[in-house]
């Protein structure tokens, strides 16, 4: 269950739900680099934190340990509240759009 929701890979190791890379210890206590100007001295926010594979809904029970990994604090920023999959399409459509990926 935990492989097919994209939390840990095929050797076991825990997997950002987004870009599918190894989740490093280091980045459960690395806090986020600040834009120069924009530094924050109380800023907490670590490079790796909790992220939901399906978003949360009202009304359905889905914060569940199937549905909670560790990610990017980058990649779970761009899933927001889609969930994995729509942001995996929204993400073809924008490469699509820009000449990346050809169809």
């Amino acid at each position: 269950m935990l492989q097919k929701n994209r939390i840990i890979d095929s050797q076991q190791r825990t997997v950002c739900p987004l870009c599918l890379k190894p989740i490093l210890a280091q980045e459960l206590a690395s806090r986020v680099e600040q834009a120069e100007g924009r530094n924050v001295p109380d800023l907490t926010v670590t490079t790796a934190n909790l992220f939901h594979v399906k978003e949360l809904r009202a009304g359905v029970y889905n914060h569940c340990r199937y549905n909670l990994g560790w990610g990017h604090h980058h990649c779970n920023a761009a899933a927001r509240d889609w969930g994995v999959e729509r942001t995996l399409q929204w993400m073809e459509e924008v490469l699509t759009n820009n000449g990346k990926i050809i169809n």
